[in-house]
């Protein structure tokens, strides 16, 4: 269950997804990691307005948002380093 309290925190990640995408093989970013923006975006974002669970201004202004100053927990730099 996401809320709109949680999508700055999931757009966070999602972004924190598409920086590593540079940064490690591209083989190992397609099978473990390609798919969730999708998912996201797919089974959470677009299901969430659908239902009335978020608007689209929420949606939009926590991704932003999320893309210029991310959660703490996704500025680190250790965290998909043993996938890499």
């Amino acid at each position: 269950m996401v809320t709109g309290d949680d999508l700055y925190r999931l757009f966070s990640f999602f972004w924190r997804i598409f920086q590593e995408r540079n940064r490690m093989d591209k083989r190992k970013w397609e099978k473990h990691y390609r798919h969730i923006a999708r998912l996201i975006d797919r089974d959470v974002i677009e299901v969430g307005i659908t239902k009335k669970k978020f608007r689209q201004t929420e949606v939009d202004a926590a991704r932003e948002r999320a893309r210029t100053d991310p959660h703490p927990y996704w500025k680190t730099q250790g965290i998909f380093e043993e996938f890499q």
